[in-house]
Formats: structure tokens, C-alpha cells, sequence
């Protein structure tokens, strides 16, 4: 009988990234599919709109990543991260979009200097947590 390796599973990773210096909080997911992200929400107690308003969209699941934004909640979804450029692109990609629309939505188009630091804290912090190694249990 033949052996037939096993595709390796994406490590799955949730986290919530908060913004800094504005109230803003950005859930950050990777492996997951939408229906295992609607079982977390629902399983964290997330509200109950906002896992609907989730439920309801089409994310693109054989995208290289995606933003999903709605009334200030913000998501960040990644199939799988690597520790390599590729994948730091994208995410400096994806960041902008959640600045863009946030910063949009507060009414600060014209604070050039706060887009930037915000886009440099979220790539920043986003990157250390996602290549960040998982910790062991000690004994």
C-alpha cells in the first residue's frame, strides 16, 4: 500500500492587535477558514452582529490575504505566514488598507504623519507577533 504524505496544516494563529495611540483593535487570523473564524467569534463571544456581518461575506480564501472591515471592526486574514519577504509585502499591503479605511473613517485624510506612524506600528507589531515562535510548556 502506497504511503501518501499528509499536507502539512498552516499553524492557525488569532490574535487581537490593538492600534497604539487610536482606540482601534484588529483581529489577526491565520489558517483558518471563514467557517472555523464564525466558530471562534461565536466561541469568544464576539457580538452577535458583527459575527453575522462576518458570516455573510465572501472572503477570498485562495487570496494571498484579506482585510475585512466593518463600522471600525477589522480583520486581517492570512492562508498561512511565512517568515519570509514574500509574505512581509503582503502584509505592509494589507495594513495599508486597514489605515486607509480607518484613518478615513475618523476624518483624518489630511494627517499624513499619523497615517504613517499608524501603518508603521501595525506592520511592526503585526510581523513580531506573527514570527514570534509559539511557547513551550514548561514543567
Amino acid at each position: 500500500m502506497p504511503h501518501h504524505a499528509r499536507k502539512k496544516q498552516p499553524a492557525v494563529k488569532w490574535f487581537i492587535q490593538e492600534w497604539g495611540t487610536l482606540p482601534n483593535e484588529t483581529l489577526v487570523v491565520v489558517g483558518l477558514t471563514q467557517k472555523q473564524i464564525v466558530a471562534r467569534m461565536k466561541r469568544s463571544k464576539f457580538h452577535k452582529d458583527v459575527v453575522e456581518a462576518f458570516s455573510r461575506s465572501e472572503p477570498l480564501e485562495d487570496a494571498s490575504a484579506w482585510v475585512w472591515l466593518r463600522q471600525g471592526r477589522t480583520m486581517l486574514w492570512f492562508p498561512e505566514w511565512k517568515n519570509d519577504w514574500e509574505h512581509y509585502n503582503t502584509l505592509l499591503h494589507e495594513t495599508n488598507h486597514l489605515v486607509y479605511h480607518i484613518i478615513r473613517d475618523k476624518g483624518m485624510t489630511n494627517e499624513i504623519e499619523a497615517q504613517a506612524y499608524q501603518h508603521e506600528y501595525l506592520f511592526d507589531n503585526i510581523r513580531r507577533r506573527l514570527c514570534a515562535k509559539p511557547r513551550t510548556k514548561t514543567k
